[in-house]
């Protein structure tokens, strides 16, 4: 190449190298100044930036999510309703959620601030819990509320009620359960309640976009009990212990294999695991799908 051609290329490389050496210093006066931004902004305030950004993220819109992360309330029913968890097609509407153990309601009533629901079946067999959830949804046309639990077959149990009603259980509790939750463990009484399967209770035609099952260790026999409408459910949400909190329930491992192995959903997503104290994992919420 001649002493020509040398200088040109010269000429064209000094700019190029000029511009992305003033590119990689405005990159890095750009990340001082987020830097200098965050430390300067007070803590609430980017905690508030940080929840933006998740409400934006779970399809929130841009002008209600800046409401939202100022809003304890809001910001309790993001965690609480999974939404962030679920499949981006069933975060503004489902036209069918069923609700399995739904204790209070606190579940189906975060959901619903950010998806419409339009119709939803409701199961809870503790009368304390039902009442209030009887309460909370008394006038929603679109709610079935059901007295019972959900099982394999039809039955009578007891239901053990414990002094956190959300910890209640057909099953009686392990030692973990115990251990990590030592008052609101405690079994304050038995009542009798009644179990139907979910088959017999949803017809042919029953399409479900998502069951939620939080039913304390008796998530195997909700199981048994559905597997028509499993076969007609897109999406699946529920509670799987990481230790055994009652005794005879499915762990983590051998739930993850039935709903994979035996039923045929794909694993999606899963909450970050509430712990104990010591840190370790207890459980989570795990949601699958039929693709």
């Amino acid at each position: 190449m001649g002493e020509a051609a040398h200088g040109a290329l010269a000429r064209i490389d000094k700019p190029v190298d000029d511009l992305l050496a003033a590119r990689a210093g405005l990159s890095d006066i750009t990340m001082r100044l987020s830097s200098l931004i965050k430390h300067a902004l007070p803590s609430a305030a980017v905690k508030a930036l940080d929840w933006r950004k998740r409400f934006e993220a779970a399809g929130v819109p841009p002008a209600q999510s800046i409401a939202y992360s100022l809003s304890r309330a809001a910001r309790a029913d993001l965690s609480n309703s999974r939404i962030e968890q679920l499949p981006p097609e069933l975060r503004r509407r489902i036209p069918l959620a069923v609700d399995a153990g739904a204790n209070r309601g606190q579940w189906l009533s975060a959901l619903r601030r950010f998806a419409r629901i339009d119709r939803a079946e409701v199961f809870e067999p503790n009368p304390e819990a039902f009442n209030a959830l009887s309460a909370m949804f008394a006038t929603d046309e679109g709610i079935r509320l059901h007295e019972c639990a959900l099982g394999a077959a039809p039955a009578r149990m007891a239901l053990n009620v414990t002094a956190s009603s959300d910890l209640a259980s057909l099953l009686n509790p392990a030692h973990a359960l115990r251990a990590n939750y030592p008052g609101g463990s405690r079994i304050t009484g038995s009542l009798p309640v009644q179990v139907v399967r979910l088959d017999d209770v949803l017809g042919e035609d029953d399409h479900v976009d998502l069951l939620k099952i939080d039913v304390q260790g008796f998530e195997k026999n909700v199981l048994d009990g559905a597997r028509r409408t499993l076969a007609r459910t897109r999406a699946i949400i529920i509670e799987m212990n990481f230790v055994r909190h009652y005794e005879g329930e499915l762990s983590f491992g051998p739930l993850y294999d039935r709903l994979i192995d035996e039923l045929d959903f794909e694993f999606w997503d899963i909450s970050p695991p509430h712990r104990n104290t010591d840190g370790r994992a207890l459980w989570a919420d795990a949601v699958f799908v039929r693709v």
